[in-house]
């Protein structure tokens, strides 16, 4: 892990394990990207992405297990469910995707021949082949519906000078990169970095085009120069102080910390014309977040024209949904107290003085005519996140 006031460029992430259970890397770029062209034509894309790519039911695709051939079955075994393959099943697929995945570092072999993605998963995500960590409470290579909200909305152009923030497994980097953007991408886990290199191979992304950097946002700017788009999908969800919550989820006690150090940023680092996209949560009185103003304020006094949508107004107390899926998950880590972890929420949230958790979208232009705008989507009575 980084110092504090230290950042590392990856021009090319190294042949390193991505955890002490993880056989070490040999060589990867080859033949991941040959093993992505192969999996285009198997059936493995054309299955998954008849589903929401933010949804993951292990429970349907066995149950669909018997409608499909042997040789598809073993794929989804091994790279969705995360179900060993012995020798003889393995020995129905071509030795690529064993040589490939051990090459990279991504595959577990036990005593007896059975091969394994330990606490990876590989899906398609629209154009793109990525590699992330099975969804749990601590996950740290983090791939979710947020990720894929923000992917939706990239609006990315070849030749951009482009720069992805909490890059983590490096979705947003592959699509930036796709459309021929020159991309910086910056996390603050080197596993992830790791892991996101491995992706830009598999979707056959020379690694020369994407540098990757190491850095703790907390500590400091950590990349020079100005760019035309800066993206970022940041720790977002309000964790109370003194509240032991995962990493890639704590955005501080109003769901803002890393955003805010973003913004103070910005304007040192968007070219003229450049755009700032994110997302996240914060409480709101269930019809404005209580950052609008700060927004406004903010941008006015930097020249910059701000955008706020929200597509949800959650009712956030003991009871609500929302409320009981964040202390619960809270709880969970660690084995905290159950009715400690929702007095400390049921605190914070009546020490703000709002009753409500909004999603919301936060875009930013160096723009010659600045401005606030603030686009309410929400129903009542209608609770979710990301999407209408």
């Amino acid at each position: 892990m980084m110092t504090a006031t230290t950042a590392q460029t990856i021009a090319h992430p190294p042949a390193a394990p991505f955890a002490a259970t993880v056989s070490s890397a040999r060589t990867s770029e080859g033949g991941l990207a040959a093993l992505g062209r192969w999996l285009d034509g198997t059936g493995y894309a054309d299955l998954f992405s008849s589903f929401h790519p933010a949804s993951f039911s292990p429970g349907r695709f066995i149950e669909l297990a018997p409608i499909l051939d042997d040789g598809l079955r073993a794929l989804v075994r091994l790279l969705y469910l995360g179900e060993p393959l012995t020798p003889a099943e393995l020995a129905g697929l071509p030795s690529l995707v064993p040589d490939a995945l051990g090459d990279a570092g991504l595959l577990d072999t036990d005593p007896a021949g059975n091969v394994h993605l330990h606490g990876l998963m590989l899906l398609p995500v629209l154009n793109h082949w990525l590699f992330f960590e099975r969804p749990h409470v601590m996950m740290t290579l983090y791939y979710g519906d947020d990720s894929f909200a923000l992917l939706n909305r990239l609006r990315v152009r070849a030749g951009m000078r482009a720069l992805d923030l909490c890059c983590g497994p490096g979705i947003q980097t592959l699509q930036l990169a796709a459309a021929g953007a020159e991309v910086t991408s910056v996390d603050i886990n080197p596993v992830a970095l790791h892991l996101a290199g491995r992706n830009l191979a598999v979707n056959g992304i020379p690694a020369g085009r994407v540098r990757l950097t190491q850095a703790d946002l907390t500590a400091r700017w950590p990349v020079e120069g100005r760019f035309d788009l800066i993206v970022a999908n940041p720790p977002l969800l309000p964790v109370p102080s003194g509240t032991f919550y995962p990493l890639v989820g704590d955005g501080g006690d109003d769901g803002l910390r890393i955003t805010r150090q973003i913004l103070h940023a910005l304007p040192g680092a968007l070219a003229p014309g450049g755009r700032f996209q994110t997302l996240g949560t914060t409480f709101s009185d269930g019809a404005a977040p209580m950052f609008t103003d700060e927004v406004a304020a903010w941008a006015a006094a930097n020249g910059m024209s701000a955008t706020v949508v929200v597509t949800h107004h959650n009712p956030f107390q003991p009871g609500t949904p929302m409320f009981d899926m964040l202390t619960t998950t809270a709880q969970r880590c660690l084995g905290q107290d159950r009715e400690t972890v929702r007095g400390q929420y049921d605190h914070l949230r009546t020490g703000f003085g709002q009753m409500h958790l909004c999603s919301y979208y936060l875009t930013v232009c160096n723009d010659p005519a600045p401005g606030f705008q603030y686009i309410d989507l929400s129903e009542p009575g209608q609770d979710g996140l990301w999407f209408r």
